[in-house]
């Protein structure tokens, strides 16, 4: 078996979408990821926040949008995570 450093292997990871960031935005776009949270999961909770810090320490622009786990059959979280994902700026939606 072999010990892994995951800081020292997360650290690798974010300084390489740094530089594919950098990449991204010298061709004039601007890498977006936005985040559609339902519910209070505290597990959920946590790594939606580290989602949006390590998207700002890798030069991402990055939002976040909540929503209680209640809630009624139009699915506004539905229709957000839909706007976001159809949105220009927005890379990436989850």
């Amino acid at each position: 078996a072999q010990l892994i450093d995951g800081n020292a292997l997360a650290q690798r990871v974010r300084a390489e979408v740094a530089g594919r960031t950098e990449a991204l935005k010298a061709r004039g776009v601007q890498p977006h990821l936005a985040i559609v949270l339902v519910g209070e999961d505290p597990a959920s909770q946590v790594y939606t926040k580290h989602k949006v810090n390590d998207s700002t320490e890798t030069g991402l622009s990055a939002t976040l949008e909540r929503y209680p786990a209640a809630m009624s059959d139009d699915l506004p979280a539905l229709a957000q995570l839909e706007s976001a994902a159809a949105d220009a700026p927005v890379s990436t939606a989850f």
